[in-house]
């Protein structure tokens, strides 16, 4: 009785619901860069000039961590003109590289779904199953567990406890991590 009374309202809701879910999957990070691209982002990045004395700014957005990192040392373009089909034929659209000219600066920018390299290098701490775990990159990446711990929550110092909690247990690198794992193990 409820399918016959509310049928177009549910069908109506499911195909909104489909609709969205499809966006969602479909809509990728290469049409947000412009959004992530701004003044302070471009401050650090070198720039590379060619034979117009036209500025060509290339460089990498990892949109995992949203870091941008220039592309190492590219030799002179040898373009005469700078424009978007020129630099479409060395940086093609079909490669994710993205051409934008920005304040009369050239900007090309190849999305990697990935982390940078100064975040791969990072560990965090988070609680699984009341054990602490390992993660790989920094506190607000959550997809790379490296592995689980036998240290219960439980066994540590409360000051432990809400650090990890709170996110606030980063480690630039590995020995960073192993000092503080053995710290935490002396509390067993």
């Amino acid at each position: 009785m409820l399918w016959t009374r509310y049928k177009h309202v549910i069908t109506v809701f499911l195909i909104a619901s489909l609709l969205s879910l499809l966006l969602a999957f479909t809509s990728t990070s290469r049409y947000l860069v412009s959004n992530i691209l701004t003044d302070n982002n471009l401050k650090a990045i070198k720039t590379l000039v060619n034979n117009s004395n036209e500025e060509v700014i290339v460089q990498k957005l990892f949109t995992v961590c949203g870091h941008i990192e220039l592309v190492e040392k590219i030799e002179n373009l040898g373009l005469k003109e700078i424009d978007e089909a020129n630099l479409s034929i060395i940086f093609p659209p079909e490669d994710d590289w993205i051409i934008e000219n920005i304040e009369g600066k050239w900007i090309v920018t190849q999305p990697v779904e990935k982390l940078c390299a100064v975040d791969l290098d990072k560990r965090h701490l988070r609680i699984v199953d009341n054990f602490i775990s390992v993660y790989q990159g920094p506190p607000y990446f959550k997809d790379s567990l490296l592995f689980i711990t036998d240290i219960s929550i439980w066994d540590i110092p409360t000051h432990w406890r809400e650090q990890i909690i709170n996110g606030n247990t980063v480690f630039e690198n590995e020995k960073e991590l192993l000092q503080a794992l053995d710290t935490l193990d002396e509390f067993r």
